[in-house]
């Protein structure tokens, strides 16, 4: 199951995945449809996607997709956003 947690914190955007899990293909299994993960520390997050979840959880959508762009601009000055989907870099921690 995938939930974004803390939307309105854009300053700590990361992956966190639970022990329970298991693999690493476990854990692509269950972000197929929201990103692809690349290793143990990188994945991929769908733009559209994370604006879905974030629209659905923010208490205020709008103001958070303005947000959310926001911070994507600035990300892609440093590599963090591509042109190609999934298009969001973002770190993986895996929970104790």
């Amino acid at each position: 199951m995938v939930v974004l947690e803390q939307p309105e914190d854009f300053g700590r955007f990361h992956l966190e995945i639970d022990p329970a899990v298991g693999t690493l293909e476990a854990a692509q299994a269950g972000l197929s449809l929201l990103g692809h993960i690349e290793s143990r520390e990188l994945a991929w997050i769908d733009h559209g996607a994370l604006f879905e979840l974030g629209r659905s959880t923010a208490a205020e959508p709008e103001a958070w997709a303005t947000q959310a762009q926001a911070m994507l601009d600035k990300a892609a000055r440093y590599g963090w956003v591509r042109a190609e989907s999934p298009s969001i870099k973002s770190h993986i921690i895996w929970r104790a």
